[in-house]
C-alpha cells in the first residue's frame, strides 16, 4: 500500500498526458528565434562580425546537438507510445445456456469458478429457491441459463476447444460486448481497424479536471494536459464513428466551455446537435457558497449532422393522456390543435363554417390555416366545435397519425433520466460496500443509447461499467440488439466493472449484493451472448521491456560493435536508446514469430516484472481489423501431429472471406506442410467453404 501512495504520488508530481509529436521541429523554430531575438540582439553589431558569426555557430552547433539528443529521447517515448500494443490475455463471460453440455462437467469440477459464482453472484446451492439439490450440480445449471462461464478460470486448452465448439456461425456476431482493460488511447489505436466506423454512439464521462478527480497532471499545466488528454482520444474515437454516428459527453460547468470548443474544432461547428443540461441532483445545497450546483452537461455531437437522426422517445403516459375521444371518433384520440398561430402575414381573416359558427383569430394572433385548408378539415370531421357544437372550433390532431414518438427536449430532468443518489444506490444494490464513489444512473445512458438507434456504443472512460449495465437493460426491455464496447484501465476494472457485468448478465435485479430473481426466459434470451475481455500491454510495460534482460542483454552484446562503427558520439546521442528499441520484445521481433504461441513479454504487475505470454492471436485480428466468424484447430499427422490454430474471418466491412493459420516452426518440412494444407484447402472448397 505504502508503495502504491508513493508511486501515486511521484506520477501526480512528475506525469503529464503530452508527448510531443515533433519536438525537433518545434526546438530547432524555437532555436532560431532564439538566436534572432535574443544572441545576435545582444551583440554589438558595430564591432567584429566575424567574432559574433564565430559565437552564433558554435551556440547553434551545440544546440543542434541537444535538440538531437532530446529529440530521439522524445521520439523514442512516441514510439513506445504509438506503438500498437499486445494484447495479453483474451478471455469471455459465456451464458451457460450457450455452453455445450459436454463441458459442464469440468466447468463443475474447477472450484475457483464455483468460488466466484458464490462471491460475484451470491450463489450457495443450497439457499438456493430453484435447485433443490443443495449442490452444484448439472440440473443447477440448466435451472440457471444466465450464469455466466469466466473462461479465466480454465485452462488454455479448454477455452480453445470450447470456443470451436460454441453454438455460432459467427463468434464476432455474437459477441454482445467487449470489456478493454487497459490504457484508453492506447485501446482505440489497437482496435481503430476493426471498428472504423462501426460504432453508432459514443458515450464518455471523462475526468471533470476538479482537481479530485483521477486525471493526474502537473498543476500549471491542468488545463492545457486535460485538452491535449481528450484531444487525441477523441480524434481516434472519431475515426470510430459511423457516417450517422453521434458523440455524448458528460462535462460541468469547468470545462464544458474548453471542451465544446475542442469539440467543435474537431467535429466542426456544423455538426454541434446539442449542449444538454442534465438535473444531477433532486435537492438543493443550502451550504453552497455561491449557488447549489444541480446539473451537468452533456455536450452531443454528430459526425454528420446532415445524416444523424436522434430516435424519438416514447410517449410517457402523462403525454398520452393529452388524447381523449369525446365524440368517440372511429379514428381513435386526438388532442386539439387552436387554429391560430403566433406569427403570420395574413392581418384580418374570418371563416363561417358550416353549422354557422364565425371564426377569428384572436388579437395578436394570425390564422394558421388557409380558408382551403379549412374547408377540407371541415369536410373530413377534424374540426371539433366543443360538446354543445357551437364552442370555439380547434382541429382534431388524430394520435395515430402523428409521429411514433417525441422528439427529445435538451433538459434532461432527474425523474426521466436519473440523479446522482439513484445511481449511488444502483451500485449498491450489487455491492453493499459501494466500491466506486461516482457512478452514473443506468436511465440517463439508457436514454443516451436509445436515441442513438440500433448499434455498437462505445465508452473509452468506462468507471463502473454503467453503460454496459444500461445497454443490457435496453435490450432486455424492448428486445434491442445494441452492443458495447468498454475500455477502463483503473483498478476499478476488476473489483467493480467486470463483477458488475456478469451480475446483470445472470439478473437485472439486486438488493443487499443478491439476486432478487431468476431471470425470465424472454430477459434470458435477450442476455448477452458473448462478453468478450481484453487484457492490454500498456505504455509502461513497453517503457520497462526496454530494460528486461533479454533486452540488456543484446545492447551489451552488439554495444561495442555500434560505437566502432558509429563513433562514440554518435552512440551516446542516438544509439543507445534506438538500439534497445529496435531489440525490445514489445516492438515485435520478426524472428521470434516462429515461435507465436510462445511470445512472452516482461511486464510489471504487482508481484514485480513477470514474463506473460502475448496472444499473438488476437494482437493480429485486430491490427488487421478482422471479423472473427470461426476458430478451428487442424492436427498434421505425418508431422508428429503439428497443431494448426485456424481463424475463419472477413474483413471489417465483411466483403473478403479470410483464412488465418498460425503454428509453430520447430523442425518445420515445408515439403509436409504444403502436402497437408493443399488437402484440406481442397476438402473445404468440396463442401463449397472457399476462403482467401
Amino acid at each position: 500500500l505504502l508503495q502504491k501512495r508513493l508511486r501515486h504520488f511521484c506520477r501526480r508530481n512528475t506525469s503529464d498526458y503530452f508527448i510531443h509529436k515533433d519536438l525537433r521541429g518545434f526546438l530547432t523554430r524555437e532555436l532560431e528565434f532564439y538566436i534572432k531575438d535574443q544572441v545576435i540582439h545582444l551583440m554589438d553589431l558595430k564591432g567584429d562580425l566575424d567574432a559574433k558569426r564565430r559565437v552564433v555557430r558554435t551556440f547553434r552547433k551545440l544546440a543542434e546537438k541537444l535538440i538531437d539528443f532530446l529529440a530521439i529521447i522524445e521520439n523514442a517515448q512516441k514510439t513506445l507510445f504509438e506503438k500498437k500494443k499486445f494484447v495479453l490475455e483474451t478471455d469471455y463471460l459465456i451464458p451457460i445456456r450457450h455452453v455445450p453440455r459436454e463441458f459442464w462437467r469440468e466447468i463443475l469440477d474447477n472450484q475457483v469458478q464455483l468460488a466466484e459464482w458464490r462471491q460475484w453472484l451470491a450463489i450457495e446451492p443450497q439457499n438456493d429457491l430453484f435447485n433443490q439439490e443443495g449442490t452444484f450440480n448439472e440440473a443447477f445449471l440448466e435451472a440457471h441459463p444466465t450464469l455466466p462461464l469466466h473462461t479465466k478460470h480454465f485452462d488454455r486448452d479448454f477455452v480453445r476447444r470450447l470456443l470451436e465448439a460454441l453454438p455460432f456461425d459467427d463468434l464476432d456476431e455474437a459477441t454482445d460486448g467487449l470489456l478493454v482493460h487497459g490504457e484508453n488511447y492506447q485501446a482505440l489505436q489497437l482496435l481503430l481497424e476493426r471498428y472504423r466506423q462501426q460504432v453508432k454512439c459514443i458515450y464518455i464521462d471523462p475526468p471533470y479536471n476538479t482537481g479530485s478527480d483521477e486525471f493526474i497532471y502537473k498543476d500549471r499545466y491542468q488545463h492545457s494536459s486535460w485538452l491535449a488528454m481528450m484531444e487525441e482520444r477523441l480524434r481516434v474515437a472519431k475515426d470510430w464513428m459511423q457516417e450517422d454516428g453521434v458523440i455524448f459527453v458528460s462535462i460541468d460547468d469547468g470545462e464544458q466551455a474548453r471542451l465544446y470548443q475542442l469539440m467543435e474544432n474537431m467535429f466542426g461547428i456544423e455538426n454541434f446537435v446539442n449542449n444538454i443540461i442534465w438535473q444531477k441532483k433532486y435537492t438543493r445545497a443550502n451550504d453552497a457558497r455561491w449557488f447549489s450546483d444541480n446539473h451537468d452537461f452533456v455536450l452531443v455531437f454528430a459526425k454528420n449532422k446532415h445524416v444523424f437522426s436522434p430516435v424519438l422517445l416514447p410517449r410517457t403516459k402523462e403525454q398520452e393522456k393529452a388524447y381523449s375521444n369525446p365524440d368517440n371518433d372511429s379514428r381513435g384520440p386526438w388532442k386539439a390543435t387552436p387554429l391560430h398561430a403566433k406569427s403570420g402575414s395574413v392581418h384580418s381573416f374570418t371563416y363561417t363554417f358550416a353549422n354557422g359558427v364565425v371564426w377569428s383569430p384572436p388579437p395578436g394572433t394570425y390564422p394558421r390555416y388557409s380558408v382551403d385548408t379549412l374547408k377540407k378539415l371541415e369536410s373530413e370531421n377534424r374540426i371539433w366545435f366543443g360538446p354543445d357544437g357551437k364552442g370555439v372550433p380547434v382541429r382534431k390532431t388524430f394520435l395515430s397519425e402523428t409521429r411514433e414518438g417525441v422528439v427529445p427536449v435538451t433538459i434532461w430532468p432527474y425523474n426521466e433520466v436519473g440523479h446522482n443518489h439513484e445511481a449511488i444506490n444502483e451500485l449498491k444494490a450489487l455491492f453493499p460496500e459501494n466500491l466506486y464513489p461516482t457512478p452514473k444512473p443506468t436511465r440517463l445512458i439508457a436514454r443516451v443509447s436509445y436515441i442513438s438507434g440500433e448499434g455498437i456504443l462505445l465508452d473509452f472512460f468506462a468507471g463502473s461499467g454503467t453503460t454496459g449495465h444500461a445497454v443490457i437493460n435496453l435490450n432486455r426491455e424492448d428486445g434491442g440488439r445494441r452492443k458495447f464496447i468498454l475500455v477502463e484501465m483503473g483498478e476499478y476494472f476488476d473489483t467493480v466493472l467486470l463483477p458488475r457485468i456478469a451480475k446483470v448478465m445472470y439478473t437485472p435485479e439486486w438488493q443487499d449484493g443478491k439476486p432478487k430473481r431468476v431471470p425470465t426466459p424472454e430477459e434470458a434470451e435477450r442476455t448477452p451472448r458473448l462478453v468478450k475481455i481484453l487484457r492490454l500491454e500498456s505504455y509502461e510495460d513497453a517503457l520497462h521491456n526496454l530494460a528486461a534482460p533479454s533486452t540488456l542483454e543484446y545492447v551489451a552484446k552488439h554495444e561495442e560493435a555500434y560505437k566502432a562503427l558509429a563513433g562514440e558520439e554518435a552512440y551516446h546521442l542516438r544509439y543507445w536508446i534506438e538500439l534497445p528499441l529496435n531489440v525490445a520484445e514489445t516492438c515485435l521481433r520478426t524472428l521470434d514469430l516462429a515461435h507465436p504461441f510462445d511470445y512472452k513479454l516482461e511486464i510489471l504487475s504487482d508481484e514485480g516484472p513477470v514474463h506473460k505470454p502475448v496472444d499473438m492471436l488476437e494482437t493480429f485480428n485486430y491490427l488487421y481489423g478482422l471479423r472473427v466468424k470461426h476458430y478451428e484447430t487442424w492436427c498434421n499427422p505425418d508431422d508428429g501431429n503439428r497443431e494448426y490454430r485456424v481463424v475463419k474471418a472477413t474483413d471489417r466491412d465483411g466483403k473478403r472471406r479470410i483464412l488465418i493459420l498460425w503454428r509453430d516452426m520447430a523442425d518445420y518440412d515445408p515439403e509436409t506442410e504444403r502436402t497437408f494444407l493443399a488437402a484440406k484447402i481442397a476438402e473445404m472448397q468440396a463442401t463449397g467453404d472457399v476462403w482467401d
